[in-house]
């Protein structure tokens, strides 16, 4: 991320948040709240359902958009799970560098999962239409 547009900050209850310059639009706060909330309760509160070198819990798509369906993750590869939409501007750059990285890495292994949070299209044709020109 370029510094002149985003800046890391600490957050009263610990968590790292991203100032950017335009102000976040009403969807976007409410993923971030709900993701919010979902690290609550995964590692805050407790749980910690989720440790390093843990088995990651499965993963549950409703369509799988673009590439191979992935139903069970592999031992020995590594994995970059991405939650992004096609609203979010700094999604884009994002998405953009991790489908390079991929792309080098792929033979180590290497396999970028993006999880479309949020999405508002109403089929999946829809839904792949949209990512399909926002990844042009």
């Amino acid at each position: 991320m370029k510094a002149d547009c985003t800046q890391m900050r600490k957050t009263s209850d610990g968590l790292s948040s991203l100032n950017h310059p335009r102000a976040p639009s009403q969807r976007e706060t409410s993923l971030r709240i709900r993701l919010r909330n979902l690290w609550q309760q995964l590692f805050l509160e407790g749980k910690m359902m989720l440790r390093m070198g843990s088995p990651a819990p499965s993963i549950k798509v409703e369509d799988w958009l673009r590439g191979e369906p992935v139903a069970d993750l592999q031992p020995g590869k590594v994995y970059i799970v991405e939650f992004w939409a096609t609203w979010c501007e700094l999604c884009a750059a994002e998405m953009l560098e991790l489908m390079q990285l991929q792309e080098k890495y792929k033979d180590s292994g290497l396999e970028v999962l993006g999880i479309a949070a949020d999405e508002d299209a109403p089929t999946a044709v829809e839904a792949r239409t949209k990512l399909d020109a926002w990844l042009a």
